[in-house]
């Protein structure tokens, strides 16, 4: 078991070490806060706490395969502006994201689930994607899922409807699909 931090908050990671050269690392239910992730996740802020459980296999040429289910029972996005839009503190509450990498970039994205029944923004996505472990920001996704906002999101930012408004809607959930760059990806009908 080693000790390690990533943005000074402390992980234990389990590791072998196989005679070829190659390595796995596992986390098994570390916590961690959210806000260590913006180098990851520039454009936004997140707050709350999120619990990482990770196989991840390496060799001598870099990553092999990741294994990732990470989960949050208090996720938030605080006040601030993203692009256009001034938020208010939105208290999503649940967050979780089972993803894999194989061949140290191909993504699959098994499931991303935001918020629950009271959240103000609900949503759930799945789908693929590419790594880009050199820089982050160039990785691409291709997510399909659907969005639904809460009606005190809506009222307060009604302006958001118009622009939802010619995306298919099923029940209460706009279907989106998201494909791109991670850090910006554009938003289609499926």
């Amino acid at each position: 078991l080693a000790k390690t931090e990533l943005q000074g908050a402390p992980l234990e990671v389990a590791t072998t070490m196989g005679l070829n050269g190659d390595m796995a690392m596992t986390l098994s239910d570390q916590k961690l806060s959210l806000s260590v992730l913006k180098d990851f996740v520039p454009m936004v802020k997140l707050a709350g706490d999120v619990t990482l459980n990770a196989l991840v296999k390496a060799g001598p040429k870099g990553l092999k395969e990741l294994k990732l289910n990470a989960f949050s029972k208090n996720f938030m996005l605080p006040a601030q502006r993203i692009v256009i839009l001034d938020l208010i503190p939105l208290n999503i509450k649940n967050l979780s994201l089972k993803a894999e990498v194989a061949n140290g970039k191909n993504l699959k994205v098994k499931e991303l689930i935001v918020g629950d029944l009271e959240s103000p923004i609900r949503a759930q996505f799945k789908g693929k994607g590419a790594l880009n472990l050199r820089n982050f920001q160039a990785s691409t996704i291709d997510l399909n899922g659907e969005l639904a906002l809460s009606e005190d999101f809506s009222s307060r930012y009604a302006f958001l409807l118009t622009a939802l408004s010619s995306f298919n809607r099923k029940d209460d959930f706009y279907q989106i699909r998201l494909k791109g760059p991670i850090g910006r990806p554009n938003m289609t009908s499926p």
